[in-house]
């Protein structure tokens, strides 16, 4: 399967996604903020990056997607956000191909966005 790093800063949802991802067989690793994701990604090397958007250091979800898209441009990248994702999509241009989740989600619609960035499926905007 695939190493996929999660980036959460709240506990519960962070234990219960990596929890889940690794049942499927994924190798999972998890950060609270961008500094510990950056950081955890030089030595993981991550396949997936799974992030929230607000993080609580001074940097974004977007931050630690290009921050680690600098090392593997061919990094898979799932955005998690309560925010209208139709006005984040423009800001990100420059990061496709990536994926916007919006809170709340079922695990299935995580299972299935992570299993199609994984197959190279073309991403859809967003998905509940």
């Amino acid at each position: 399967m695939a190493k996929i790093l999660v980036v959460e800063d709240e506990p519960v949802p962070r234990m219960i996604l990596a929890k889940l991802l690794t049942r499927d067989g994924h190798e999972v690793q998890t950060a609270t903020g961008a500094s510990e994701a950056i950081d955890t990604a030089r030595n993981f090397k991550p396949e997936l990056l799974i992030a929230d958007w607000i993080l609580p250091d001074r940097h974004n979800g977007q931050y630690v997607a290009e921050q680690l898209r600098q090392v593997n441009p061919a990094l898979h990248v799932l955005f998690f956000t309560g925010l209208p994702t139709h006005k984040l999509e423009k800001e990100l241009g420059h990061l496709h191909p990536f994926r916007f989740l919006e809170k709340p989600c079922d695990f299935e619609a995580i299972r299935s966005a992570v299993n199609e960035a994984l197959n190279g499926a073309q991403p859809s905007s967003s998905t509940n």
